[in-house]
């Protein structure tokens, strides 16, 4: 998948010299979920990239004819950022292209689907688009009789065709399905004034759920501190409640409805939540996570999670100072409007959906406020938005929200239908003049 139609020795020898990763074969983590057909790797299920699971699959194409007709530029692709793409093709080296059972896909490349080279096989995971008829995309360049597989990164055209190439194919991502579990429901953040005692963190799932090695945790986003788990309670002991919901608080501040489970959390009392880039998670490990430990070390973007960690839900935003501020995990909310606060649709229980939430500011100055200012908040949001501490969400409307272009033909279109309607009356009441 290169502007070459082969990657061949000496193409080999350019990526050694500058591929930004080299994996050690002693790295290998524990294997996907491989889907091999007569012998021909075509896929996997449950590749952890950053503690989420995805599914893979092998597909030659391009860009254009496989995702994104008529061209690429305006994809929301699986993973948006290099370090996230990177991590996705360091993750088919470890996970996906390995010598087992199910076939020596590491050591004989030919036995994955689109690559017919004996020598090298690399699997291109699209990130972004590169105007104005480019992409960014990561390859896993899985090299037989290599010491050290390779993580490359490319700019190539949107049309650039797999098909003829014998060493490339398109890695195409989604994410794994999971079975019902629990996810994410409100979060306010930063109430009106003084924040502590009603800042808190709601999560949702099947009534009397356990939550057996879930632990809820707040990853700081801004400068250094990036990667920080600033906030961590372990619900390994507690149960969601009769109504499904668990709910993280302040002894004081808002009550919540009969039926939810309450863990107190003295933090809440006090400090409770970065207002800054944040990343809320809920994460499944037998490991556990420890508070104020830095689990972006390096700071590429990055978590460097346990490695039996499996993120169950994520959301997290930026708060505009920074636009290179890190959110982790992939559901990512488009600020503006700052986040005060974040509430899931009642009717949206998928995890990892960004379309699910409704968020903004909150309105007065008292910092037990529950509706959101409606001059602040998101289009999505249901009229007379409001928190529910404790208690069922709101649905959001049926109707998606239009975008600002699409709002502005939608008025365009109407006032040219009222301004053809009062030309048909004014040539009507000339007429009956007459």
């Amino acid at each position: 998948m290169r502007v070459f139609t082969s990657i061949g020795s000496r193409t080999l020898l350019a990526l050694v010299s500058t591929t930004l990763f080299a994996l050690s074969a002693t790295s290998r983590a524990t294997a996907a979920d491989l889907e091999v057909v007569g012998g021909e790797l075509v896929g996997a299920s449950n590749v952890v990239v950053d503690g989420v699971g995805y599914d893979v699959s092998f597909v030659d194409g391009s860009c254009v004819s496989l995702f994104g007709a008529p061209d690429c530029q305006s994809i929301a692709y699986p993973f948006g950022t290099l370090p996230n793409a990177q991590a996705a093709g360091q993750a088919l080296l470890d996970q996906v292209f390995i010598d087992g059972p199910a076939g020596d896909f590491d050591s004989a490349p030919h036995l994955t689907a689109g690559c017919d080279s004996a020598t090298v096989c690399a699997a291109a995971t699209a990130f972004s688009s590169d105007p104005p008829s480019n992409i960014l995309e990561v390859s896993a360049v899985n090299v037989s009789g290599f010491p050290g597989d390779l993580v490359q990164n490319f700019s190539v055209s949107q049309t650039l065709d797999t098909t003829s190439i014998v060493d490339a194919v398109y890695a195409a991502w989604t994410l794994s399905p999971l079975p019902p579990g629990p996810v994410l429901n409100e979060i306010s953040v930063n109430p009106p004034g003084s924040d502590a005692p009603y800042e808190y963190v709601e999560i949702r799932g099947e009534a009397g759920g356990p939550l057996t090695n879930v632990y809820a945790v707040a990853f700081e986003g801004d400068g250094g501190g990036a990667g920080i788990a600033d906030w961590v309670v372990n619900l390994s002991a507690m149960q969601l409640g009769t109504n499904g919901i668990l709910v993280v608080k302040s002894a004081g501040g808002h009550l919540a409805a009969v039926g939810t489970t309450v863990v107190s959390d003295p933090q809440f009392d006090v400090v409770g939540l970065e207002n800054g880039a944040n990343t809320l998670m809920l994460i499944r490990t037998t490991t556990g996570l420890v508070e104020s430990l830095d689990y972006d070390a390096d700071n590429d973007g990055t978590l460097e999670l346990p490695s039996d960690a499996r993120v169950l839900d994520s959301v997290g935003w930026r708060d505009g100072d920074n636009a290179s501020d890190p959110v982790y995990g992939p559901t990512v909310l488009p600020t503006p409007p700052a986040v005060g606060a974040a509430t899931r649709a009642i009717n949206m229980p998928t995890p990892f959906l960004a379309s699910a939430w409704y968020f903004g500011a909150l309105e007065g100055f008292q910092n037990d406020a529950i509706l959101y200012n409606p001059l602040q908040v998101t289009p999505n949001a249901p009229d007379n938005a409001a928190l529910t501490p404790g208690a069922p969400n709101q649905l959001v409307p049926a109707t998606p929200a239009l975008s600002a272009g699409a709002s502005a033909f939608l008025l365009l279109g109407l006032l040219t239908v009222a301004s053809v309607g009062l030309a048909v009356a004014e040539r009507t009441r000339r007429a009956r003049s007459v």
